[in-house]
């Protein structure tokens, strides 16, 4: 698109457009053909810094986020969290907005909206809206993403909580066993394994290799785990022969099905209640997190559990990574402090007069 040219005289300007065709416009007062004029030239700077498309120009943000839900999400794990950010966050902000206005004051005054959250929570949002802004761009809707600064966040928190004792550990599934065998192996599985709650949903019997002793984990809550592969898990000595004996009383495929013999879901009582109510029991004291009275673990923690006994037990780290399914190996870091070699031949490094 050329610059356009401003003949007052008439009321008119004269542009040649991006295909180079001369394109003239006029109007009823001087006032309103500058007006015009402005906002070409300004349209023009937005082209030449790759900020706004030659065409597809009025795509507004709605457009894209429903592209987004009814194209994008469906192949995702949990596509229920992308609704919830886009419902709740981004479109009361950002709805009936062009997506080529969003640029990095509009990106700043919606972080502004987002202070009273965490920076995980704030980061989670932002990443959203930098794929939403790819997609764009994929679409040849928009020439380039716009930058978008997330706040640094956390790898892992300091203070995860997990059964530190065999001690405590006994407690927990002596408490559990007053809930019924199913909750008992259900907790105890979790603990020996350090599947997640919802791989522990999805198993099946047929999963598990009781000859190699191998638990076979590929699935989840929406059919896929949450790397989306197929990992491997050892089948504890101590693990094994309650599984066999619960595979002789338990008809159902599913390993753990819930009372109308189906999978449990995440907010299934045995993952919230009837876990607290162990804990209750269990005399396990309620601990203070941010000013907040809450349980002393919860389920997850059972996966914290597992690993920090693995490493404290002598495990190997590199192991314990691929049992867990971390894709990234500072995830499993967390518990490197927890072995006992972390630290055994560094004693008598320095040796300094004192």
């Amino acid at each position: 698109m050329a610059e356009p040219e401003l003949h007052y005289g008439k009321y008119r300007i004269r542009w040649k457009d991006e295909n180079c065709k001369r394109r003239s416009q006029v109007f009823e007062s001087r006032k309103e053909a500058k007006a015009e004029h402005k906002k070409i030239v300004y349209e023009v700077e937005q082209i030449k810094l790759g900020l706004l498309k030659k065409d597809n120009q009025e795509v507004a943000f709605d457009s894209l986020a429903d592209y987004w839900l009814n194209h994008r999400t469906i192949y995702k794990r949990s596509p229920k969290d992308d609704q919830s950010i886009i419902n709740n966050h981004l479109l009361p902000y950002f709805k009936g907005m062009k997506i080529t206005k969003i640029r990095a004051i509009e990106i700043d005054n919606f972080k502004k909206r987002l202070d009273s959250l965490s920076p995980k929570t704030v980061s989670n949002i932002l990443t959203l809206l930098i794929s939403l802004m790819k997609l764009a761009v994929e679409l040849e809707w928009l020439v380039k993403v716009p930058v978008i600064k997330k706040p640094s966040t956390k790898l892992f928190s300091k203070d995860y909580r997990y059964l530190q004792s065999q001690d405590e550990i006994k407690r927990f599934l002596d408490s559990a066993r007053c809930e019924g065998e199913m909750v008992h192996l259900l907790y105890a599985t979790a603990i020996f394994t350090g599947m997640r709650q919802g791989e522990l949903a999805g198993l099946m019997f047929s999963d598990i290799d009781f000859e190699r002793n191998i638990i076979v984990v590929s699935r989840s809550y929406t059919g896929v785990t949450k790397s989306d592969r197929v990992r491997y898990v050892p089948l504890m000595a101590d693990l094994k022969p309650l599984l066999l004996a619960w595979r002789l009383k338990n008809s159902n495929e599913l390993v753990f099905p819930n009372q109308n013999n189906k999978m449990h879901c995440a907010a299934a009582r045995v993952f919230k209640d009837i876990f607290a109510r162990t804990l209750d029991r269990g005399k396990f004291e309620k601990v203070k997190h941010s000013n907040k009275s809450r349980n002393f673990i919860c389920f997850h923690d059972l996966r914290h559990t597992f690993a920090s006994h693995w490493l404290m037990s002598g495990g190997d780290l590199f192991k314990l990574q691929r049992i867990l399914g971390h894709q990234d190996s500072k995830m499993t870091q967390r518990y490197a402090h927890l072995s006992p070699k972390a630290f055994r031949d560094d004693l008598q490094r320095l040796n300094f007069s004192v």
